[in-house]
């Protein structure tokens, strides 16, 4: 018998061949399972038979599995808004007055519960028209349940509509992230964020439209970058054909707002709402 150099060079150059498509078969399924800027939150130092802690791409995963229970309906036989909150593993059922939403005061102090800083319970009132924005796309995607990451928060010196109850991050169950955002676009009156790496969509209502993609990971300084912005404005006119008027101004003002934004120029309540959230 040859020494073990000897035995490696008589492997023949198919067998080596073999050998190096699994070796980078293998890295490959780690870079994939493991990508950069995305936490494993796995202990370093856990042992096998330790509780499995998830990975953020698992919950990902996770918020947009759809769940088993099935919305109640309304004595007119209308869908109930199902609100599922994330982090404290609260689930809503909201009853619709209206075929595109329409909650009661009851309901809507609910829903400002619900949706209550988690992290200090503080609440503030919900805005009504972002649970109706809700319920439209709710309907839309057939869903059984929207799923809320982050909703209400605690105002810091920096100006959020999370932080005035117009806005939550959120998923539809059941569908991309990139679809939902793209029909909560033409919604109208709406700010609206699809987060890409993170995994969720953000949605507020304004008074005029703006919409952007964040390629940025959890826990990372966002990167922002506006997107449609001509689409943006074509939805908000179209918003106004459909008989409704932007939050917070007369329906003329609204109409005047379009036609300036239209022939190019900018009026000052858009230049107040530019711009995305967090």
């Amino acid at each position: 018998m040859g020494s073990p150099s000897t035995r490696r060079a008589d492997l023949s150059p198919r067998c080596w061949a073999a050998v190096c498509a699994s070796i980078v078969t293998f890295v490959v399924s780690v870079a994939e399972a493991f990508p950069a800027g995305v936490p494993v939150d796995v202990p370093r130092f856990s042992s096998a038979k330790g509780p499995h802690v998830p990975t953020y791409r698992e919950m990902v995963r996770d918020w947009h599995t759809p769940p088993d229970q099935d919305p109640t309906t309304t004595p007119e036989g209308r869908p109930s808004l199902v609100l599922e909150m994330i982090n404290t593993g609260e689930r809503l059922e909201l009853a619709p007055q209206r075929d595109n939403g329409g909650f009661s005061a009851d309901d809507l102090a609910r829903a400002s519960h619900a949706l209550r800083d988690h992290r200090n319970d503080r609440e503030c009132t919900t805005d009504a028209r972002l649970l109706d924005l809700a319920y439209q796309i709710e309907m839309h995607f057939h869903a059984k349940a929207l799923r809320i990451i982050s909703a209400f928060r605690a105002p810091t010196r920096r100006h959020s509509r999370h932080g005035a109850g117009r806005a939550f991050d959120f998923v539809v169950p059941g569908a991309r992230d990139s679809e939902v955002a793209q029909f909560a676009r033409s919604l109208g009156f709406v700010g609206v964020g699809l987060y890409t790496r993170s995994g969720f969509v953000h949605l507020d209502s304004r008074d005029h439209s703006y919409f952007w993609v964040d390629s940025s990971g959890p826990g990372q300084r966002g990167r922002t970058v506006q997107v449609y912005a001509k689409a943006a404005a074509t939805y908000d006119a179209q918003a106004i054909e459909r008989g409704e008027t932007p939050p917070g101004q007369r329906s003329d003002d609204a109409r005047a707002g379009v036609v300036s934004a239209s022939m190019g120029a900018q009026p000052a309540s858009r230049r107040r709402s530019a711009g995305g959230d967090d």
